[in-house]
């Protein structure tokens, strides 16, 4: 006696039962899901960036020191030197002297 296992084909007796063909990739619904939350986020996030104000700001340091001769050693940096030197560099008067030379070279 033949003890093998055998394999019986049954024919699709109806045919409108068909095995559904799986979407391509680029239609998938988890694509979608995330290409919506993705904009919807992006936009939120760039319109909230683009609402706020411009806003400039730039700093300097000027040290400035009377030139040593060339056969003499540069001595280290007064830290008290460089500390009036920020305070008349980011002084109120030459902050509104500055502004207003840039509000008038924009007027011409």
């Amino acid at each position: 006696m033949d003890n093998s296992p055998k394999i019986q084909v049954i024919p699709n007796q109806a045919h409108g039962h068909q095995l559904p063909i799986p979407a391509p990739w680029y239609k998938s619904r988890k694509l979608v899901v995330f290409g919506t939350v993705f904009l919807l986020s992006l936009i939120i996030s760039l319109a909230y960036v683009y609402s706020r104000p411009a806003l400039y700001r730039s700093y300097a340091t000027l040290l400035t020191v009377a030139q040593t001769a060339i056969d003499q050693q540069s001595s280290d940096a007064d830290i008290q030197h460089v500390a009036i030197q920020r305070q008349i560099l980011t002084g109120q008067e030459l902050l509104d002297e500055t502004l207003t030379r840039l509000n008038h070279d924009e007027e011409q």
